[in-house]
């Protein structure tokens, strides 16, 4: 059974009968009767106006977003593929049209569903805004307040060319924010106001208000399509700023592969929120749009624990590390009275304790629970033991020695020819490594034993 999605910058939009029953989202200038929340006339406000292409793309994606976290996947016949039939506003729709497949075959990597994708010829709205800004960056750099970000921030701000870079984050929870914000400052007060900027821009679901047609209450938490709206408000910023002006997007190698650790990790429940061929595929649709803004991810051959040794502050990267959130679900600790931060039991968690003890920097009391020596975490049936769980079983068929080049079969997604698919088979090999070590030097015995590393040399 088909999601159909209809978006709308206008009310006075007549909806199709084929989209009647579907999801209704609208962004309007009135937030009352918007089935979006969302603040992109920050964007205006503060940089200008980007071309209508990147408007378009802005709204597009925004809408594919709010789309994925209102249509629940255990509805569907298999509990995870989702069917869309989406219709949305631009105003070059020949073009998009030419674009349709390069979008549908990034949308179906990324999020696991099936995309129909079609266009009317309306453009949307430039949002109401007081006054149009004409702040002047080199660089936008994503910024979600975790650690890959911050390295990529302080990275390009100690170029010697002294870039001027806007960091931009997303969020759509009012937890996230403060994180974001309290690392910028750390930022400004290093580099300067002139040199570093922060954008924060939000988009959510609406909660119901005067809407048309309200959203469903209920709320779908894979949300895999986060980087594409992160992506998009990204680029019609960078954008408006100018269409050479690159897109930063900081993520280890290892994390952006993401390697399936078991055969229940492979296909559609294995992230790709930022894999090569995911950025290839949505780099391919841009240039038919002509948006020509380039899309950077610097630490794509590295590992986490790689990226962190090579900082260009290495003494302010350690400074400011224990201040990020790496977590991939870092507001859960509410329900056990712990605060919003890395939980320390999920991947990202994995991954962030494994680089940080790489560089003699891991901290176990800056999480709500401690990986290495929590029995708790394995006991009867808790899922807080999941990932843990799965990082073990890879360590004990990925083991040194192993040729980098078994891992193909079980990758994500597919890899390009050449150096660059060695260089991506390294990092998963090192990825992997870097995990073995922290576990060998940092686990208690009860937590080897249960990863089947007790009888390894630690």
């Amino acid at each position: 059974m088909s999601t159909t999605v209809f978006l709308r910058s206008a009310a006075r939009v007549h909806v199709p009968e084929p989209f009647q029953d579907g999801l209704l989202l609208d962004l309007f200038n009135d937030p009352n009767e918007s089935t979006i929340t969302a603040n992109l006339e920050r964007i205006v406000e503060m940089v200008g106006v980007p071309p209508q292409s990147a408007i378009d793309l802005a709204l597009f994606a925004s809408a594919i977003y709010v789309a994925d976290k209102k249509t629940l996947r255990r509805l569907s016949s298999d509990r995870w593929t989702r069917d869309f039939r989406f219709m949305a506003p631009v105003a070059e729709p020949g073009r998009w049209d030419t674009a349709t497949s390069a979008f549908c075959e990034t949308l179906t990597f990324l999020t696991g569903d099936r995309w129909s994708l079609t266009w009317r010829d309306e453009p949307t709205r430039i949002w109401r805004v007081q006054e149009i800004g004409c702040a002047a960056y080199d660089a936008v750099c994503l910024f979600s307040g975790g650690l890959d970000s911050l390295a990529g921030a302080i990275d390009l701000l100690e170029h010697p060319s002294n870039p001027r870079v806007l960091l931009l984050g997303h969020y759509d929870s009012t937890l996230t924010p403060h994180v974001q914000t309290d690392l910028a400052e750390h930022l400004i007060t290093t580099y300067g106001k002139d040199r570093v900027g922060l954008l924060q821009l939000m988009v959510r679901p609406a909660t119901f208000k005067h809407q048309e047609r309200p959203l469903p209450t209920w709320r779908e938490t894979t949300t895999r399509s986060r980087s594409i709206v992160f992506l998009g408000l990204a680029l019609a910023t960078a954008a408006a700023l100018g269409p050479k002006v690159p897109v930063y997007v900081p993520e280890n190698g290892f994390i952006a592969l993401n390697l399936p650790l078991t055969n229940a990790r492979l296909g559609s429940c294995s992230t790709r929120t930022t894999h090569p061929y995911f950025l290839a595929r949505l780099r391919a649709a841009l240039g038919i749009l002509g948006i020509t803004n380039p899309i950077y991810n610097p630490y794509e051959h590295l590992t986490k624990g790689e990226l962190l040794a090579k900082s260009q502050n290495f003494a302010l990267l350690c400074n400011l590390a224990h201040h990020s959130v790496s977590c991939a679900h870092p507001e859960a600790g509410r329900y056990e009275g712990t605060p919003y931060g890395n939980c320390g039991y999920c991947f990202p968690c994995l991954i962030r304790r494994a680089s940080l003890h790489a560089i003699g920097n891991d901290d176990p009391s800056e999480y709500a629970r401690d990986i290495c020596t929590d029995e708790e975490l394995f006991a009867g049936h808790s899922t807080r033991g999941r990932d843990a769980r799965s990082v073990f079983i890879a360590l004990q068929r990925w083991h040194p020695g192993i040729p980098p080049h078994t891992f193909v079969p079980l990758l994500a997604g597919p890899l390009p020819t050449g150096a660059d698919r060695r260089a991506y088979l390294r990092v998963a090999e090192q990825g992997l490594a870097e995990l073995r070590i922290f576990f060998q030097e940092r686990a208690s015995g009860a937590i080897r034993r249960i990863a089947s590393l007790d009888h390894e040399e630690h």
